[in-house]
């Protein structure tokens, strides 16, 4: 009796100090966030996290939380199969298998000179490609008016600039139209809102740089069927 007495006492402080966790689902338009805060307080993410398509369940990104920040290992998926790995303890990224095959250009300081250079490698954004390329696609509209013109295509691309001052993103459309180019940037700032970027490492050192992500291309159909087919392609480089 002692004894479970004296157990139950060296136990106490451990048992006390123990965090109750509960699961919080946050739902938007595409996604669904599945993740766990403290029980007394629901501001606090603490434990595993969980992101998937809201319609499909299917599976974005993958890690931990301790008081509100990243820690240990993140996985990012594309249709179904990591394709970052990610240490936000270490800050190391553990495996890319993102096919690159748009070089990166980047400003390097050469003396009292800032030249511009291209780079194999290229910024890395710390979410799924899926995630990205599939609201861009599904928010983008062909507007009616160019349709009636006679147009049955249209694209854009999105190019990032990231360096340690923040990342800016800009629009490349085809057409000038003010209305497709504000779908397009609108459809954009839905897809990348919340994303964090690594910049280039060139020499030791983190260099401003651009990332191109795929073209994504909106084809007009007959107004009686009422839908859009929506394709990406990879382009060239940036100009």
């Amino acid at each position: 009796m002692n004894r479970l007495l004296f157990l139950l006492l060296l136990l106490l402080p451990i048992l006390s100090d123990a965090q109750t966790l509960k699961t919080v689902k946050k739902r938007s338009k595409y996604l669904l966030e599945q993740f766990e805060v403290l029980a007394d307080n629901d501001t606090m993410r603490t434990g595993s996290y969980k992101k998937m398509f809201i319609d499909t369940k299917k599976l974005l990104e993958e890690g931990r939380y301790e008081a509100n920040r990243r820690v240990g290992i993140w996985t990012f998926y594309s249709q179904g199969t990591p394709e970052l790995v990610y240490d936000y303890t270490a800050r190391n990224v553990i495996d890319n298998k993102r096919t690159q095959t748009v070089a990166s250009l980047a400003q390097i300081q050469q003396g009292d000179t800032v030249a511009q250079v291209y780079l194999d490698a290229s910024p890395v954004y710390l979410a799924s490609s899926e995630q990205i390329y599939a609201i861009m696609a599904r928010e983008v509209r062909f507007p009616a008016h160019l349709q009636r013109q006679g147009l049955r295509e249209l694209s854009f691309k999105v190019i990032a600039s990231v360096s340690l001052m923040g990342t800016f993103y800009r629009i490349l459309a085809s057409n000038p139209d003010t209305e497709f180019k504000k779908s397009a940037r609108d459809a954009m700032n839905m897809a990348i809102k919340g994303i964090d970027w690594l910049p280039v490492i060139y020499q030791d050192k983190p260099v401003a740089a651009t990332y191109l992500f795929s073209e994504i291309v909106v084809t007009a159909i007959p107004v009686e069927r009422r839908t859009e087919v929506i394709t990406t392609e990879m382009v060239g480089r940036p100009h």
